[in-house]
């Protein structure tokens, strides 16, 4: 229908309804004396423009019918009442006496009427689309508040798919039984399995705001196992305004935890205004420190990396306002030197490092090149720069390494809490296990494995490990951070450890495909390094701070000059390329037995190495 025929018809229907209101209120309450009806109803006429006016003003004919909600009902409320004060207006100014009661009548029942026949529209609406669209998709939805009620109408209106809403779940006893916008809550989660089965449910729709991704994860597990769908609809975005789309539920969802018990107060107070390096800015924690770090107004942010495309991607993304962006390589101590003399920094967070286990297996020269050179050359540069604080990325790999990559981190959490104890910067490191999605992880290997058809791949159908969302992990960095004073070890809460099989599982269902049916999954076993289990703590540990997800791991202190020696003795293995002697002196360094610990006077390390790296094979 033309607009401005929707217009037409709309104006006139208001127009019919404003004099049957006027009528009977004249007799549901008691006309005036005769002689005065004719001189009011030619006043009332003459009064319409003016309540028509009204009504425009208020929206009622710029509103979307279809979509009229509560505030349209008080904007119908605020124009009824203000239309029915024009009437006694012009019935006043020309001296004639209506009662209140009358009045009163006429505006509700003009409230009945105008706003009765709009809201009679949209509900004959929805009627007609749920009439129409049983035959659709049947669909259960968890959820009867607010979001409910959206996810409700979202299907209602979806044009490409048929929705057959069936019913409601809800965790809240006083709504079981009650029925919402045409809808039964038949009860909670426990009835899950048996509503799916009586109602013959097709697709299960989470609609709350503040589930946790365990609780998620649990609840696609019993939809997988129903042979079901189960899509959710994000929570609600105030700040944009924007109402949120259903779509499927994806990997992130089932990990994302409860909210944390931060203190932005703190980390404002550590981050603001001040000069922040960070190293390896490219990678997926070093971006996403310099993002969050962003968000506190520090002074500067100097982005320092070796990948040029990487550097330039991320000033594509984040701009030049208050970063700058540095090409390098944090084994080389003039550019470091260099960057750190001119420009000062105050925090330094150490996020450079290889990570790929099985790569790193196959180079051990370069693992502990870029792991423990590339952070000893960092190190020494920020204590004769006068760095205030230095933060070490870590890693679970670290606690009883077995591969070349989880000894070479271990060995630099030791040289970082050593080092604490002979320099006024602030040395400290932060562990944890995986960050969902970054670059070499399982995921990204496992989703394009699966577009492809299949198999996926897992090593083990045991193997075990941490996994946390990229910003959650960093935000507990950044709270660490500024509560170190100097030496610790922070680890991280990483929840319960996810099986690599099962999350294989998931992520092919959440594509919408069958697990062993049609995609299968082959078990390769371990690769050189891997562990079927990581570890987050030592025996040593632990000792809790004030934050819930964040421990503290005892100092190692070591024999200074058996370290050093140690230190000399793999430079040396390191330069000539021998991987046998590397891997030796590694693995003697990073077993507590092998040095005394002992508490030491403060000593002085020796300059950082800056020395041509060795060619590097692959075998």
């Amino acid at each position: 229908m033309r607009p401005y025929v929707r217009f037409a018809i709309v104006l006139l229907n208001d127009i019919v309804w404003l004099f049957g209101c006027y009528f009977a209120a004249a007799y549901l309450v008691g006309a005036s004396p005769q002689t005065h009806i004719g001189k009011e109803f030619l006043i009332f006429c003459l009064t319409i423009p003016a309540m028509l006016f009204l009504y425009a003003y208020y929206g009622l004919y710029r509103t979307s019918l279809r979509y009229a909600s509560v505030s349209f009902a008080m904007s119908i409320l605020k124009a009824t009442f203000f239309g029915a004060l024009i009437v006694v207006a012009g019935f006043f100014s020309n001296h004639l006496l209506v009662g209140n009661q009358r009045m009163i009548t006429f505006w509700m029942l003009s409230i009945l009427t105008i706003g009765g026949s709009r809201f009679a529209v949209r509900y004959y609406q929805d009627w007609n689309q749920r009439r129409w669209g049983g035959d659709g998709r049947r669909v259960l939805i968890y959820g009867a508040g607010d979001m409910g009620i959206l996810a409700l109408r979202q299907l209602l209106l979806e044009k490409t798919l048929k929705y057959a809403p069936i019913a409601y779940l809800d965790d809240n006893v006083q709504k079981h039984g009650r029925t919402i916008q045409g809808m039964q809550v038949l009860g909670d989660l426990r009835e899950l399995e048996q509503v799916i089965d009586e109602h013959r449910i097709e697709e299960l729709v989470v609609a709350i705001a503040s589930l946790q991704g365990e609780t998620l994860r649990k609840i696609v597990k019993r939809c997988r196992e129903k042979n079901i769908a189960c899509r959710i609809l994000p929570g609600f975005s105030r700040m944009l305004e924007i109402e949120p789309r259903m779509r499927h539920v994806e990997l992130a969802d089932l990990m994302r935890r409860a909210p944390r018990d931060l203190n932005k107060d703190m980390m404002r107070a550590y981050l603001s205004g001040k000069r922040i390096l960070v190293t390896g800015a490219t990678g997926s924690i070093g971006s996403e420190i310099v993002r969050q770090a962003l968000k506190f107004a520090p002074a500067q942010i100097f982005a320092f990396d070796q990948s040029e495309y990487g550097l330039y991607a991320l000033r594509e993304e984040l701009g030049d306002e208050h970063i700058s962006y540095h090409l390098g390589d944090v084994c080389d101590e003039a550019t470091v030197k260099r960057l750190m003399e001119s420009y000062a920094p105050e925090i330094v967070f150490h996020a450079a490092a290889y990570k790929h286990v099985p790569m790193l297996e196959a180079n051990p020269i370069a693992a502990i090149w870029n792991n423990v050179w590339g952070t000893k050359n960092v190190m020494a540069c920020a204590d004769r720069s006068g760095v205030k604080s230095f933060v070490l990325i870590s890693t679970d790999k670290a606690v009883r390494p077995l591969s070349i990559m989880g000894m070479s981190k271990r060995l630099a959490e030791i040289l970082v809490q050593n080092y604490n104890r002979k320099s006024a910067t602030s040395f400290m490191a932060v562990r944890f296990g995986n960050v969902l999605g970054s670059s070499g992880s399982v995921v990204p290997k496992f989703l394009e494995q699966i577009n492809k058809g299949g198999p996926v791949t897992v090593t083990h159908p045991d193997a075990t490990r941490y996994f946390m969302l990229t910003d959650e992990a960093v935000q507990l960095v950044l709270q660490a951070a500024s509560i170190g004073q100097g030496g610790e070890i922070f680890i991280l809460d990483m929840g319960k450890p996810v099986k690599i099989a099962e999350m294989a599982e998931e992520l092919i269902y959440l594509m919408g495909r069958q697990p062993h049916k049609d995609i299968a999954i082959e078990f390769t076993g371990l690769r050189p390094g891997e562990k079927i289990f990581e570890e987050l703590y030592h025996e040593e540990i632990e000792e809790r701070t004030s934050f819930q997800d964040i421990t503290i791991g005892r100092e190692t202190i070591l024999e200074w000059d058996a370290l050093e020696e140690k230190l000399s003795e793999l430079l040396v293995a390191t330069r000539e390329g021998d991987v046998e002697r590397v891997f030796r002196l590694t693995q003697t360094m990073v077993t507590r037995s092998a040095m005394k610990k002992v508490q030491l006077e403060p000593l002085t390390l020796s300059a950082p190495v800056n020395l041509p790296p060795p060619e590097i094979t692959l075998n």
